[in-house]
């Protein structure tokens, strides 16, 4: 390598950023899953609007947080407005 080449130091914060710079408009699904166990195709098939699911799961436990079905993290739900939202609690 010639003495007036320059070598562009790269660090983790600075090639993420880079990467979220250049990748930014790539679409990829979210999800934040709440497991249903014990859960029958038969109670499936007789949803109706306005049904409630008991999904066992305690609402003091986080929930996963999946990008592309890959973990990325844990949320916990919470109301907004008439909304719900999911609060990052921690980064997998």
């Amino acid at each position: 390598m010639s003495d007036t080449q320059t070598i562009q130091q790269v660090t983790p914060q600075t090639s993420v950023v880079d990467g979220c710079k250049r990748f930014a408009w790539l679409p990829f699904g979210l999800t934040v899953e709440v497991p249903v166990s014990h859960f029958t195709l038969r109670q499936f098939l007789c949803l109706q609007p306005g049904d409630v699911v008991s999904s066992g799961w305690r609402k003091t436990r986080e929930t996963p947080l999946y990008a592309n079905r890959q973990l990325i993290g844990w949320t916990e739900f919470y109301a907004v407005g008439e909304r719900i939202g999911a609060r990052l609690t921690e980064i997998a």
